[in-house]
């Protein structure tokens, strides 16, 4: 099941900032949904950044494969836009 989590989040939002960028939206913000989330995605949730930037933990969105699994195993987490 975590491994099913994992890979609906990182396509989940792959898809919704490839969506958004081309959109128009110029802007994501980091946001946690779990209520027992990982120290350091708590810390960066409502973190913004630029549609095309990296996030402070190094990943494009929550579930980005270049976090490696011990930052996205049964990540709950998703991005919301904004011009």
């Amino acid at each position: 099941l975590r491994e099913a989590v994992s890979a609906v989040t990182s396509a989940g939002n792959f898809g919704a900032v490839e969506g958004a960028n081309a959109g128009g939206l110029r802007k994501k913000t980091w946001r946690t949904n779990s209520s027992n989330p990982r120290p350091a995605h708590r810390a960066m949730a409502g973190e913004t950044v630029g549609i095309r930037e990296k996030f402070s933990n190094g990943g494009r969105w929550p579930g980005d494969p270049a976090l490696g699994a011990e930052n996205n195993a049964n990540c709950h987490c998703s991005v919301v836009f904004s011009t």
